[in-house]
This record gives C-alpha cells, sequence and structure tokens, in this order.
C-alpha cells in the first residue's frame, strides 16, 4: 500500500511540472510609429488584455511581446503623449504595424502667490503651505530652487 501511494504521489508530481512544457509560447514582433511623422515611439507600454503580460518598445519602436495565449488576442497599446489604442492580433505571422495618435492631457494649475498681511489657513478658499526664511536655508541644497 505504501510502494502504491509514494507512486501515485511522483506520478501526481510528474505530471504536475510536466504541463506547462506542453504550452506553445510564440513571439509577437511589432513596431510603433507616431501617425503624423512616422517616428518611432520609444518607451510604449504593450500588454495583452486581460492578463499581465506585457513588454515596452525599444528606442527605434521595435518589440516582441512573448504570448502562451490563442488567437485572437487583443494588445493595449500606450505612451505618454499618446492616445490609448487596442489591436486585435489574428496571428504572429507578420510584423505588427501599429500608428498612434498624438493626445495632450491638460494639468493641474498651481496659483502662487505672496501677501503681506497675515492669513489664517482655515479662513483661504484654497490650499496654503507657508515656508519661511528659516525652513529655506535648512533645504540640503546649493540653492533653494535645485530642490
Amino acid at each position: 500500500m505504501k510502494t502504491l501511494t509514494s507512486s501515485l504521489f511522483a506520478f501526481a508530481f510528474v505530471i504536475l511540472f510536466q504541463t506547462p512544457l506542453f504550452a506553445q509560447s510564440v513571439i509577437i514582433n511589432g513596431k510603433i510609429e507616431n501617425v503624423e511623422s512616422k517616428e518611432a515611439v520609444p518607451a510604449a507600454s504593450i500588454i495583452i488584455k486581460g492578463g499581465t503580460t506585457g513588454t515596452f518598445s525599444d528606442s527605434h519602436g521595435n518589440f516582441k511581446l512573448p504570448v502562451t495565449q490563442s488567437f485572437p488576442i487583443t494588445l493595449i497599446i500606450s505612451s505618454i503623449g499618446y492616445e490609448t489604442q487596442e489591436l486585435v492580433v489574428e496571428n504572429a505571422n507578420s510584423t505588427v504595424q501599429i500608428n498612434l495618435k498624438q493626445a495632450s492631457a491638460m494639468g493641474t494649475e498651481v496659483v502662487v502667490s505672496a501677501t503681506r498681511s497675515q492669513i489664517r489657513s482655515l479662513e483661504s478658499p484654497v490650499s496654503i503651505e507657508r515656508m519661511s526664511s528659516a525652513y529655506i536655508r535648512q533645504v540640503p541644497a546649493p540653492s533653494f530652487m535645485m530642490r
């Protein structure tokens, strides 16, 4: 009985660790360019939708993404300063060409003002940060602006 149990355990152990070897890995090759200027887009993020597998494009806009899932798959391509794009890939036989459109995003405004009169922080309609000259002298940088 002991031999049968240990044999079954060894068989289950071998089957459990052999399964990932049967999964076929395919590599998707591609190039990412700016749609207007046709320049390469470096450091663009490419991930598989619904998964955690992904990569980045190199300085020439080229990327290689290993895939173990079955086709078709959807790629999500994003980069700073460009619109996020989704692309369905049917197979990995040819190089994927991706053209990203430029996008602009507005940031939040910061208003810096000075006043000679004392204003309590609770009375102000906006957030206030006070900085004294002692604080500026204690900054561990050659200049306060280089902080």
